[in-house]
């Protein structure tokens, strides 16, 4: 992809992008689980790790099988810690990644303004890649991981994000840092501190077409779904919002960023389905939930599954030399973001 350049410009992808092979392989399915087992989710930085980790926790998902992986920072929204998505995140490590979903507990989310929660962001990046990734890998060998697993956070960088995470996901490189990261694969998200508006603090004027555009040229990702821009049938006294409302989600983001640039929605699910099943019941008295197939437990594993697909063929598609990956044509990847197969049809 054309890569635009000016003097405000910050050009993230320094190394380009993975160079296409030279054949296809039958039977690429990133909807399907990959080759590798996953170890975890495991907490691998606590409050003594590092003087920097204050106040937060993390968690990560690891291919269990030696080797040199790329690394996917995952910036959880709503108040739920990165466990909540472990279907999601479980599926994309299968493929090849570790996965490092930073959780921060609720009563510091009620605290924090959205540009504190991009600084966290930020703290978390910056130990990914520090030193080649081996303050990381020294963090998870004292949490009891196998000696043979690297990461590869300064190389391979991956940004993943739901509802307000993707502010400070978005925040974060925007702003403080690009850190090389190679790609963004953003679920759902949400300009601000929250979507209610209580505290008025965005990274974009609000509506579906900002007059602004955000300074980095990472690839990008967004899948929406088609119910997070529903309010919930309340009555009128009570200003419910929608979760993911359209003038700060959405087109919201889309429109404000650089090529290569995608969105797909899911016309079918709500704002919380990518949350694993057993998630608590008290989301559906927020949000709309999924409705026909999709209000099912199969329709939103699918869903989950489908999310971790697209990211993985983005990825696969941009970040060079990705374990086990088979050697296909870097558009034969792409377009799987715009023809997914069944049975995410017609709902997509």
């Amino acid at each position: 992809a054309a890569v635009l350049a000016s003097a405000w410009l910050r050009v993230c992808l320094a190394h380009g992008a993975a160079a296409p092979a030279a054949a296809a392989a039958a039977g690429w399915d990133p909807l399907s689980p990959g080759p590798f087992a996953v170890a975890g989710p495991r907490e691998v930085l606590g409050r003594n790790d590092s003087a920097d980790l204050t106040h937060f926790q993390m968690s990560i998902w690891v291919p269990d099988a030696a080797g040199l992986y790329p690394v996917v920072v995952f910036v959880p929204g709503f108040g739920y810690g990165p466990k909540k998505y472990d279907e999601v995140m479980r599926h994309v490590a299968s493929h090849g990644f570790i996965m490092l979903g930073i959780d921060i507990p609720p009563a510091t989310i009620a605290e924090q303004g959205a540009m504190e929660r991009a600084a966290d962001v930020v703290t978390v990046l910056r130990f990914a890649v520090a030193d080649n990734s081996s303050a990381l890998e020294e963090a998870w060998r004292r949490h009891g991981g196998r000696r043979d697993v690297h990461f590869d956070g300064h190389n391979r960088l991956g940004l993943m994000a739901h509802s307000i995470g993707g502010h400070a996901a978005l925040a974060a490189i925007d702003i403080f840092d690009c850190f090389n990261v190679r790609f963004v694969a953003l679920f759902d998200p949400v300009d601000g501190n929250d979507p209610y508006g209580f505290r008025p603090q965005y990274l974009l004027p609000l509506g579906t077409h900002p007059e602004i555009q955000l300074q980095f040229d990472a690839p990008v990702l967004i899948m929406t779904s088609g119910l997070a821009g529903d309010a919930l049938p309340y009555p009128s006294i009570l200003h419910w919002p929608a979760c993911a409302p359209n003038d700060r989600s959405g087109f919201h983001w889309f429109a404000s960023m650089l090529s290569p640039k995608w969105m797909v929605n899911f016309t079918d699910y709500g704002h919380l389905d990518v949350l694993d099943s057993h998630h608590p019941d008290g989301g559906k008295l927020v949000c709309p939930t999924g409705h026909g197939v999709a209000d099912t437990d199969q329709g939103r594993a699918t869903y989950r599954r489908a999310l971790g697909a697209l990211t993985i063929a983005l990825a696969q598609a941009v970040v060079p030399d990705v374990p086990q990956s088979p050697p296909l044509q870097q558009d034969e990847r792409l377009k799987w973001l715009f023809f997914p197969p069944p049975p995410l049809r017609p709902g997509v």
